[in-house]
């Protein structure tokens, strides 16, 4: 095979940048994903917003336009996964095209990895990348499991640990809660969010939500927030878990959207059984924690 090696810089040279911009368009789109300057060592895996890639390529000021029709299309044809809560992108096959040079290589993804939000894609690209270092020799194989750890996979052993010390903690001295100041929104915005609130089909995550509402200043766009989901057949017949958080269609805009595509199927059913185990450990974790 033959590569071109491309300079991410190119994106904010000042004569690339004065040339005339490109459409929307699923190709479009799938290139700035393999070249872009916010990937990392990791191949492929890496964290970005829509809104920062719509507005990167300069294609207009809504997600309901062109960008999230491309976007669409991208994930539909399995060229690419995303996360929209822990808003984090995994090209799949880029580790094909970018396998190591050495085995310093493999360790030097270490960091960058561990910065990943922790979320089911990051579990997925783990796997895939692992899987695609089976093909080089034992010591490509060999730098990977001892800088890697399965995501979330010896939490069980680690929680037993931390409960065997916090048990000596409690018997010694009392436990202090953290302190958390919760934000606070003028009245207007808070009359607003309510009704966001008592309506959204979705009811998980508020705590973000509210930061969210405040962020993008969705009380200037309440009447339309409030039709949107009042109307929208997707959120009348989807299973709740696969209805967005309120934070991500706060942030996302999602209410200029008609519907959500149907057209991929969401990362929660396509999950093998090893992935969906590693998940059911760290649900479990989680419960456990709050007790």
């Amino acid at each position: 095979m033959r590569y071109k090696t491309v300079d991410v810089r190119l994106w904010g040279d000042s004569k690339f940048r004065s040339l005339s911009g490109s459409k929307p368009s699923a190709q479009g789109l799938f290139i700035y994903f393999l070249i872009n300057p916010y990937q990392q060592a990791f191949p492929g895996l890496y964290k970005v917003s829509e809104t920062v890639l719509m507005d990167d390529l300069g294609w207009g000021g809504s997600l309901s336009g062109g960008f999230r029709k491309a976007f669409r299309e991208v994930l539909a044809k399995g060229l690419a996964r995303y996360d929209f809560d822990a808003r984090v992108l995994f090209v799949q096959n880029a580790i094909r095209y970018n396998l190591p040079q050495s085995p310093n290589v493999i360790r030097s993804w270490v960091r960058n990895f561990d910065e990943i939000p922790e979320c089911k894609l990051k579990v997925i690209a783990y796997h895939t990348v692992k899987k695609e270092l089976e093909s080089l020799s034992e010591g490509f194989r060999k730098a990977f499991r001892e800088a890697f750890r399965e995501p979330f996979a010896n939490q069980e052993q680690e929680q037993e640990q931390d409960q065997e010390h916090n048990t000596i903690v409690r018997n010694s001295e009392p436990t202090k809660k953290k302190s958390s100041s919760p934000i606070s929104l003028l009245p207007e915005e808070e009359d607003g969010y309510q009704q966001f609130k008592k309506i959204y089909p979705r009811q998980a995550g508020w705590a973000d939500a509210k930061k969210a509402w405040r962020q993008v200043d969705a009380t200037k766009s309440l009447q339309i927030i409030l039709k949107n989901i009042a109307e929208r057949q997707d959120f009348k017949t989807r299973e709740k878990k696969f209805i967005p958080l309120p934070a991500t269609f706060l942030r996302g805009e999602r209410w200029n959207d008609k519907d959500f595509d149907d057209e991929f199927t969401p990362i929660e059913s396509q999950e093998d059984p090893q992935i969906k185990r590693v998940m059911e450990i760290l649900e479990k974790n989680k419960q456990e924690e709050k007790y």
